[in-house]
């Protein structure tokens, strides 16, 4: 799929579920905002991982002065916003950092964004189970009889 094909899909999608139950997001909202705020707004909450039903949370604190171009805008914006987030190397950071998966990346574009995420996932394991393994070296070695012969210091009483 093209894409220009794929950003319709996307869009279509966000535009069907804006209306939906809102999420949560702190942003200083400014009600009455042109629609280049609105849809740097929705920008910012994609890159954010916010889900795009954040809006109704915008529109539920602005009452009637949000109306159809700036929720038009804020889809804009927000679809610019999560093909820049849903990447595989965004998803590997998440993961790498042990971040909870957001659930925001649609469908069409989410493989890449998991792949990353998953192996970023991984790599954080490995890296704890190393530490974990060298933690539990150490103290076998100091319950052993102390520190090892090459790391005493030569004015010990055992030299």
């Amino acid at each position: 799929m093209n894409k220009k094909a794929l950003i319709c899909v996307v869009m279509g999608g966000v535009i069907s579920v804006v209306s939906a139950c809102g999420g949560g997001i702190k942003q200083s909202l400014v009600c009455d905002g042109t629609e280049d705020h609105w849809a740097e707004v929705g920008y910012k909450t994609a890159l954010k991982g916010k889900s795009v039903r954040t809006f109704d949370t915008f529109k539920a604190a602005c009452g009637s002065t949000l109306g159809k171009p700036q929720q038009t805008a804020f889809v804009k914006g927000y679809t610019k916003g999560i093909f820049e987030f849903c990447t595989f190397n965004n998803g590997y950071e998440l993961g790498l950092e042990s971040i909870e998966k957001p659930t925001s990346c649609p469908l069409e574009i989410r493989a890449e964004f998991d792949k990353g995420y998953l192996r970023g996932a991984a790599v954080l394991r490995e890296r704890l189970a190393k530490l974990h393994r060298q933690q539990d070296d150490n103290e076998n070695r100091l319950r052993g009889g102390g520190m090892d012969e090459s790391v005493r210091s030569p004015n010990s009483p055992e030299h």
